[in-house]
């Protein structure tokens, strides 16, 4: 049996905690496996046959239980011994990733997607219906068999998300295990004195921004509500003019890590448009992803 890609669930319940406990009724969380060919070896990317990325294991968790959450990642990690690339070959359980939608899905938004989606579908039957088309006919054929995946892209899908929390994603070149930690502690820092610090958001601390450590750099969560309450007490003695200037922004926040991590350091540092992040307490590459803040 090939090593486990969970490393501590310690670590994977203190995320889950701090992200996932608190949600509204119509909110879900979902999390998928994704074989990444970046970590096979030379030879491996010769015989085994898949895509730079491919998402498996797609999961919603209908509600916050942690004892549910944690047999669906063990359920995924035993997964991962089984998938086959696209000539039947078993794919090295080294090469899989467990991912994470860091803000909540919500399940109206989802759904109406989905049924756009199938209302494509049903509009191409009609037209098979009136023409005939062998070929559009297997498509269509293949769609309806796959309508599962449909749905739970529809759930994967950040547009269809609470969009509470923004990712920062820091891709960095040539830093070593202390020079990474040195840069993630040293940008949460920055952020924590950026975002207004005032008595009144003691009862808000949950809100900070947290760190992710990755194989190839780290991820800064920022809550938009930390944002909006840090530019709300700005204004209260800052004039409407000078707040355009001073105003918090996500890109202004990306800038200034940008400016910490230095440009030598950093292949890009973008806001990550999916927002999906790495598990803390999984195995990423060999490496063991973890949560700082």
């Amino acid at each position: 049996m090939a090593e486990s890609l969970i490393w501590s669930e310690e670590e994977l319940k203190k995320f889950y905690d701090y992200f996932y406990q608190s949600r509204e009724m119509t909110d879900t969380d979902f999390f998928c496996l994704a074989s990444r060919r970046k970590y096979l070896t030379e030879e491996e990317k010769a015989d085994i046959k898949m895509g730079d990325t491919v998402m498996l294991c797609k999961t919603v968790l209908k509600d916050y239980n942690w004892p549910k959450f944690l047999s669906k990642i063990k359920q995924a990690d035993a997964m991962a011994e089984f998938v086959l690339d696209s000539n039947d070959n078993y794919i090295p359980k080294k090469c899989f990733v467990m991912y994470m939608n860091v803000n909540h899905t919500n399940v109206t938004k989802a759904i109406k997607e989905f049924k756009e989606t199938m209302a494509g579908w049903d509009a191409d039957t009609m037209t098979l219906l009136e023409y005939g088309n062998t070929e559009k006919r297997k498509n269509l054929c293949r769609q309806y068999k796959s309508a599962s995946e449909g749905l739970l892209k529809a759930f994967q899908n950040p547009k269809n998300g609470e969009d509470d929390w923004i990712d920062i994603d820091c891709d960095l070149d040539g830093c070593d295990e202390f020079q990474k930690e040195l840069r993630a502690n040293a940008c949460l820092l920055a952020l924590k004195g950026l975002l207004y610090s005032s008595p009144t958001f003691d009862a808000f601390s949950y809100i900070l921004p947290k760190v992710i450590i990755t194989h190839g750099g780290f991820h800064i969560l920022v809550s938009k509500r930390h944002i909006s309450m840090t530019n709300e007490e700005m204004s209260k003695t800052t004039s409407k003019k000078e707040m355009g200037k001073k105003a918090i922004t996500p890109e202004k926040l990306r800038k200034a890590i940008m400016e910490l991590v230095g440009e030598e350091n950093s292949k890009e540092v973008i806001i990550n448009p999916n927002k999906m992040v790495p598990i803390p307490g999984t195995i990423q590459g060999g490496y063991r992803v973890r949560m700082l803040g």
